[in-house]
């Protein structure tokens, strides 16, 4: 595709009645050429986050590679837009496997997908940083019940690193509900 160019429709997944489907995301990656997508089934117990390939787009089929899939057996919240980090991992957040509202790294290649933020937090909103070395996010690990702050997550942790090595530090300091404008 060239700069501005507009490609034209393509289908990137069926809904039939008998396998109902939701796209509830669709992002282009400023990082890098592609797109990703958010599928889900009607019910929405499970959700699809898939690739498409610029190249894809421009010759007729939108093959999609999966990036990642989520299930429950009760509920899938809709997703939220991704973050891009600038050696192409994503920032993506989910409430699942724990039911706590997470920050999770998916690597380049999506062979691996680790915490950002502990177990016990919900993370409401987040913005990376124009560097891609740390994120600044709202939440709390009351789940919202007693307030929301500001914290910063340092993401120099090395690949690997146990979650218990998580750098995040609380930027505000007031109780109460903290609001920023990201």
């Amino acid at each position: 595709l060239q700069e501005g160019e507009i490609p034209p429709p393509r289908l990137l997944t069926q809904s039939t009645p008998q396998d109902e489907r939701l796209i509830t995301g669709v992002w282009w990656n400023p990082k890098s050429p592609g797109l990703l997508f958010a599928v889900s089934d009607r019910v929405q117990t499970w959700r699809e986050l898939r690739h498409v390939s610029v190249d894809s787009l421009t010759d007729g089929v939108a093959d999609s590679a999966l990036v990642l899939r989520e299930e429950s057996p009760a509920w899938v919240e809709p997703p939220t837009e991704p973050g891009w980090l600038a050696d192409g991992s994503l920032v993506w957040r989910s409430e699942l496997p724990t039911g706590r509202t997470r920050l999770y790294r998916i690597s380049p290649n999506r062979q691996s997908v680790e915490p950002l933020t502990p177990v016990d937090f919900d993370v409401r909103k987040f913005k990376v940083s124009a560097e891609s070395d740390f994120l600044v996010l709202t939440g709390d690990s009351e789940r919202g019940t007693e307030g929301q702050q500001v914290y910063r997550v340092d993401l120099d942790r090395p690949a690997g690193a146990p979650a218990s090595a998580i750098a995040m530090s609380r930027l505000t300091s007031e109780p109460g509900w903290h609001s920023p404008s990201f």
